[in-house]
């Protein structure tokens, strides 16, 4: 077992005002073992973040391989509540302790990681034993469920190493996905980026979801929350959208290119047209309230963050 701990980050110790006034039970799962409900949460705006606590080296050197531009910063204190970094070799993520899912989740993903022997061997997923029992979900809080147990790292982007592999089955790396977007559009784009990761040799990715109605964007019909389901004995949030952002080293090594996607938690299939996903950094930030590239100067940083077209795309 892993005797390292998570670290954990003490929003200046607010409580995250999750379920306003009253909560509206709107559904309830017609199967013995499962509950779900829709509840609202506010709708998450920006300024700075301050983190508590510093990483161990071992585990801050982690964080400098996955997030080559810097740790992703929560912005703003009131938006989240306690949280918890778990550094492994294979990824590095910030679980949120109420949600029981993770805010981010940084990987590098190498050539080489990509194109090993390892096939197959998928094992059940089990709780972080690196996160305390009430800041983690457990597998039995996705049984009965209709939703898949959705990766941000993918088991697919180890293939040399088969501890790797496995720890990409703990569940502070997963969050309730729909199962076909899970098993068909998502696992395309993961596929797209290990084939960049092939192209380009490396990429760095940032993975995650938040909590997200448009009807926010426009002051004339915003109400300040977010309708979003909770499922399992613990509650686990159940995300609106997903977001994976890429960065790598241009072809000829100029400069860096960037792209992300933004999709609905919906049953999208496969062979659909991505560039209807694609978004700018900064859209993504403005309605996670976490900064991405906080270690980047700023006119690079900004720079980066309002990339949307991207040599990217078309896919290779």
């Amino acid at each position: 077992m892993d005797k390292r701990s998570a670290h954990v980050w003490s929003r200046n110790s607010l409580v995250k005002p999750r379920v306003v006034a009253i909560l509206l039970l709107v559904f309830i799962s017609g199967c013995a073992s499962g509950t779900m409900f829709e509840t609202t949460r506010p709708v998450i705006g920006t300024s700075y973040g301050v983190q508590m606590a510093a990483l161990s080296p071992q585990d801050a050197a982690r964080v400098r391989n996955a997030c080559p531009f810097g740790q992703p910063s929560i912005q703003r204190a009131q938006d989240y509540g306690q949280t918890y970094v778990v550094a492994r070799d294979g990824y590095v993520l910030e679980e949120d302790a109420a949600d029981r899912i993770p805010i981010w989740v940084c990987e590098s993903v190498t050539k080489y990681q990509v194109t090993g022997p390892l096939t197959g061997g998928r094992i059940s997923f089990k709780a972080d034993p690196l996160l305390p029992s009430d800041a983690r979900s457990v597998d039995a809080d996705y049984k009965n469920e209709p939703y898949d147990r959705g990766h941000n790292a993918p088991l697919a982007d180890q293939s040399r190493d088969q501890r790797l592999r496995d720890e990409t089955f703990f569940l502070s790396n997963v969050a309730p996905q729909d199962k076909v977007l899970n098993e068909q559009a998502w696992a395309e784009l993961e596929k797209h980026v290990r084939d960049w990761a092939i192209s380009r040799d490396s990429v760095h990715v940032i993975t995650g979801s938040f909590f997200w109605d448009s009807t926010e964007d426009d002051p004339t019909t915003a109400k300040g929350f977010v309708h979003y389901k909770r499922i399992g004995k613990d509650n686990v949030s159940v995300p609106t959208h997903f977001y994976k952002i890429v960065t790598a080293r241009r072809t000829d090594n100029s400069d860096w290119d960037v792209i992300a996607f933004v999709m609905p938690n919906q049953p999208i299939k496969r062979g659909v047209d991505f560039t209807k996903y694609i978004q700018p950094v900064s859209w993504i930030e403005k309605r996670t309230g976490v900064s991405f590239f906080p270690d980047l100067p700023l006119a690079k940083r900004r720079a980066l963050e309002s990339v949307k077209a991207s040599s990217f795309w078309p896919a290779q």
